[in-house]
């Protein structure tokens, strides 16, 4: 399980990385890779549906297509593909990140599970 810190660092880093492949400074099948990441941070944010709808998008012609991308065996032809469907969640994914991020969520965070309280106790 991640801590809060490495959570919101892992947003932070997603947030950039997606500019960066819809700018194709960065292959997209990066950005696919660490979004996969955040099913460690599913307690703080969850972007369940958000991975299983890039999942079946990125999988819509090749149903192997999303395991190649997470064993770093995409190919030139497929980032096309990949690049395709991170276009198609590009919005949505970033009003995430960006909710992901945001000082009230994790204020809000805190306040709910008790960890404000726990932490001004140390």
């Amino acid at each position: 399980m991640a801590t809060p810190e490495e959570c919101k660092t892992l947003y932070l880093s997603l947030i950039d990385c997606h500019k960066q492949s819809i700018d194709s400074r960065i292959n997209a099948s990066v950005y696919v890779r660490e979004f996969d990441e955040t099913s460690v941070c599913d307690k703080f944010f969850d972007f369940t549906k958000d991975r299983l709808n890039l999942k079946n998008k990125i999988n819509k012609s090749d149903k192997t297509l999303y395991d190649r991308i997470l064993h770093f065996e995409e190919t030139t032809k497929d980032e096309k593909k990949i690049k395709e469907a991170c276009f198609h969640y590009n919005k949505w994914h970033e009003i995430q990140l960006n909710r992901a991020t945001s000082y009230r969520h994790w204020l809000c965070f805190n306040f709910f599970t008790g960890s404000l309280q726990s932490s001004s106790r140390k």
